[in-house]
């Protein structure tokens, strides 16, 4: 009689590729996000400060003209 056992052939493999960053264009872009970021960042809070001081004065004039109607 033969050996009619099957076979079973398992292989892995891992592939991948990376770019040769010679010419520094990698960290240059990264950079440039990171500041793009910042530059984000700091737009906001100043969107926000000036809204915030916006409230400041017009409650600051609300109660100016609470005085006055009071006399």
């Amino acid at each position: 009689m033969g050996d009619n056992k099957p076979n079973t052939i398992t292989s892995a493999g891992i592939s991948g590729s990376w770019d040769i960053d010679v010419w520094g264009q990698i960290r240059r872009s990264t950079e440039s996000n990171r500041a793009s970021m910042q530059a984000s960042e700091a737009a906001l809070a100043s969107a926000r400060l000036a809204a915030q001081a916006e409230l400041a004065t017009d409650y600051f004039l609300l109660r100016a003209q609470d005085q006055l109607q009071s006399f």
